[in-house]
């Protein structure tokens, strides 16, 4: 036999839902549990009947009995018989999780490394043109990934890690200097590769 079917034989056969006094009213909403039991019901004890348990329901005072260690009784009297005051604690729950709720930067000890020198390499160092080159050439072109890529934090974070002088560049100087350049540079070699040619076959979509 089911938990369930156990609990239904051993609730009260007669629970009646009334409405809640003021008084009950505030002994119910003073604090917040995270349990239906301990938020609703006082007087928890075990009865005679054996693995059972039973509590008075703070709201209407009606007894509701269940196995012991189990709860669903508990649940299914509020949520069915005070289905305001069991949504009314739902939101209290979820909004105190979300107001304790940690950001995962602050479960994780996340340091910036800094540069020993505090310098950064100039714009026609070797190691700045070669980081620079390597970018555009390897992530942006080869894998295809945005221009936006040279401005999130994460990969600032890891050229840093990478070399801590290195100098970010920007989108801005990413979409109207380097790639110019590179494309101009490439177009201009290709140009010098064809004049070169012999012979050119060229094959045409009509």
């Amino acid at each position: 036999m089911s938990s369930d079917a156990t609990e239904s034989s051993l609730q009260s056969p007669v629970v009646e839902c009334d409405t809640a006094s003021s008084s009950d009213e505030s002994s119910v909403t003073k604090s917040v549990e995270k349990t239906a039991r301990d938020q609703f019901y006082t007087g928890i004890k075990i009865t005679d009947q054996q693995k059972s348990w039973e509590a008075t329901c703070q709201i209407c005072k009606s007894k509701v009995r269940g196995t012991v260690g189990v709860t669903s009784n508990y649940n299914r009297h509020i949520k069915d018989c005070h289905p305001n005051y069991y949504e009314s604690w739902q939101e209290q729950l979820q909004a105190i999780g979300l107001r304790n709720q940690k950001k995962i930067t602050e479960t994780m000890d996340v340091r910036k490394p800094k540069s020993s020198s505090g310098s950064i390499y100039s714009a026609t160092h070797p190691r700045q043109v070669e980081l620079q080159k390597s970018i555009v050439e390897d992530l942006i072109i080869e894998l295809g990934l945005p221009l936006s890529l040279v401005e999130r934090e994460g990969f600032n974070n890891f050229m840093l890690h990478v070399d801590s002088k290195f100098s970010t560049i920007s989108r801005r100087t990413l979409s109207r200097s380097i790639l110019p350049n590179l494309y101009t540079k490439m177009l201009d070699g290709l140009k010098r590769f064809c004049s070169k040619a012999t012979f050119i076959s060229m094959t045409l979509d009509l």
